[in-house]
């Protein structure tokens, strides 16, 4: 998996992870927020690697589900690319005086 995806992963995460089981919830948490590996999250749950593997998995495939009916992180990257244009368009002075509040409501 390149750094792209699990940028993206844990962005559904913190987006969708409470809709995860616990489980599924803690072993993502764990690996693409924390950096464990997957033998310590293994160790802790006390379930073998292959587990946290196919909870990773099945997880992954359930936050990108949610993104599809729900489109999130697409309506906040929409909400970006809008802000981007209109800080775009504005003056300096408007610019540093607007920016924070037009990149909060982008968020």
């Amino acid at each position: 998996m390149n750094l792209e995806n699990v940028v993206r992963i844990g962005d559904l995460l913190e987006r969708y992870g409470g809709l995860l089981s616990e489980r599924t919830r803690i072993c993502a948490v764990r690996y693409y927020h924390e950096d464990w590996t997957l033998a310590e999250i293994a160790e802790e749950l006390g379930i073998s690697r292959q587990a946290v593997h196919d909870h990773l998995q099945r997880g992954g495939d359930q936050l990108e589900q949610f993104e599809q009916v729900l489109g999130l992180l697409r309506r906040r990257d929409e909400r970006a690319r809008a802000a981007d244009a209109l800080l775009a368009v504005m003056s300096p002075d408007e610019r540093l005086r607007y920016a924070q509040a037009i990149r909060a409501l982008a968020e």
